[in-house]
Formats: structure tokens, C-alpha cells, sequence
């Protein structure tokens, strides 16, 4: 079974999607997919509360005429004052996990909000799918490089999403990712 594991929605297209989506999963041999929705006509860096209410149901709905090959994660900005309601409105309606992008940390440069929104999809026994990035040029505001991600995983356990090569020379990476494999 081949699973395409990150997948998102066509702004504009939506369900009308599915047609497009099965006939590129049959010649690739693709048999599940996990999509986030990048909104019905646009996704800006920093969504809002509305943006990503209609986003997430825009993910629910084209999972449920999927016919099975679609399952989906729900969208949370985790410095936005709605995030539990928003995680236990796509949990209730059949969220497989959350996925948080560019808005990680807050406005002092804290990960404080990305711990409790990690905790609670513990609580609510689904993963969580993380952005990171390592910029040859600066961050975008809020995002997380992989050290950030490697100290949100020792305190919150999180699995690794991404296939990463660790810096050799860097022996606590080195033991990280050991004690991680193991």
C-alpha cells in the first residue's frame, strides 16, 4: 500500500478535486492520501479564525466523498485564542491529527502555545504534523527550524514527519536520533 502522506487541497477546486486526485493516485499506485486544506480560494500565511474553520470543513468534506481515499488533518494556529474549539470540532468530525505551518511561535518568540496545543492532541490520542525549515535566509515569523522541533519533541514526544540527515558533528543531535530509532 502506497500512502501520500501530505496532500492539500486545490484553492478554488475543492471536492471538485477528487476526479483529478483518483486518476493520479491509480497511475501512481496511490492508495490513501492525508490532506490539509489550503483554504477554498486562498491561504495567507496567518489565516484566520473563519479561514481556517472553512478550511478544515472544506478537508472534511472532500474525505467524505472520497470513498476512502482520502483522510484528512485539521489546520490549527496554535496563537489564535479558538484553537481547542477548532481541535475538538476536527476531532469530533473525524480528524486523523492536526497540522500546524508557519504561526508556532508567538510574537516574543515562545513555543508556549505550539506545547499546549502538542498536549492536548496527546490527550485526544491524534499526531500532529509540524513545519520546520532551515533557511539559507531568514525565518519567516513563527516558524520553527529542526533544533526548535528536536526540543518541542523532547518535551512532547513528538514522531519525526521528515527525512532528515543529522549534523554529524553535533553529538546531541547524534544521541537524539539514536535513542529515537532504537
Amino acid at each position: 500500500m502506497v500512502i501520500d502522506v501530505h496532500i492539500h487541497s486545490i484553492p478554488g477546486l475543492g471536492k471538485r478535486m477528487l476526479p483529478i486526485l483518483r486518476e493520479e493516485c491509480r497511475r501512481n499506485g496511490v492508495s490513501l492520501c492525508l490532506l490539509s486544506s489550503l483554504g477554498r480560494n486562498s491561504w495567507p500565511r496567518v489565516p484566520s479564525p473563519a479561514q481556517i474553520r472553512d478550511a478544515n470543513a472544506e478537508a472534511c468534506e472532500i474525505a467524505k466523498l472520497s470513498r476512502g481515499l482520502v483522510l484528512w488533518y485539521g489546520y490549527i494556529n496554535p496563537q489564535l485564542p479558538h484553537w481547542r474549539k477548532e481541535m475538538e470540532l476536527c476531532a469530533q468530525a473525524g480528524a486523523i491529527g492536526f497540522k500546524l505551518w508557519v504561526t508556532l511561535k508567538d510574537e516574543h518568540g515562545r513555543l508556549d502555545n505550539t506545547d499546549q496545543v502538542l498536549e492536548n492532541a496527546g490527550r485526544l490520542n491524534l499526531p500532529v504534523l509540524l513545519h520546520t525549515f532551515n533557511r539559507t535566509d531568514q525565518s519567516l515569523p513563527g516558524e520553527i527550524t529542526l533544533v526548535e522541533f528536536f526540543e518541542l519533541a523532547r518535551r512532547n514526544f513528538v514522531e519525526f514527519h521528515e527525512y532528515i540527515v543529522p549534523d554529524l558533528d553535533n553529538p546531541e543531535l547524534v544521541d537524539f536520533f539514536i535513542e529515537r530509532i532504537r
